[in-house]
């Protein structure tokens, strides 16, 4: 299997998959002008991920659980300022997005889906 390896993280060229190690972090360059469709398309590029970029969001998860989904104009490096400086009460997360047809069998058991 032919793979690289950024920062500990996995590319599969035969498969153009990208495999971030569960949990990591990583960081991008952007500006206070930047908007999130912007910041996702800075963090696929990072990584050589190929898929595009209107599959995934970016959110603020909070340490309550609490997800706010950003819209494609909000600018994600203010709404990360407004959370304030601590990783523990806040933390953005790009997602892929989930549409409405899939979301509602998620919740159902194998044996119901088959």
């Amino acid at each position: 299997q032919h793979r690289f390896s950024i920062n500990g993280h996995f590319y599969n060229y035969k498969t153009s998959i990208f495999t971030p190690a569960f949990g990591s972090q990583t960081k991008v360059m952007i500006d206070s002008n930047m908007k999130t469709e912007e910041v996702i398309k800075q963090l696929l590029h990072k990584f050589k991920v190929e898929t595009s970029p209107n599959e995934f969001a970016l959110y603020i998860i909070h340490a309550t659980g609490e997800k706010k989904k950003l819209k494609n104009t909000d600018c994600p490096l203010w709404e990360r300022v407004l959370q304030g400086p601590s990783g523990r009460i806040a933390r953005m997360r790009k997602a892929e997005e989930i549409s409405s047809d899939v979301a509602q069998y998620i919740k159902f058991g194998l044996p119901l889906l088959e």
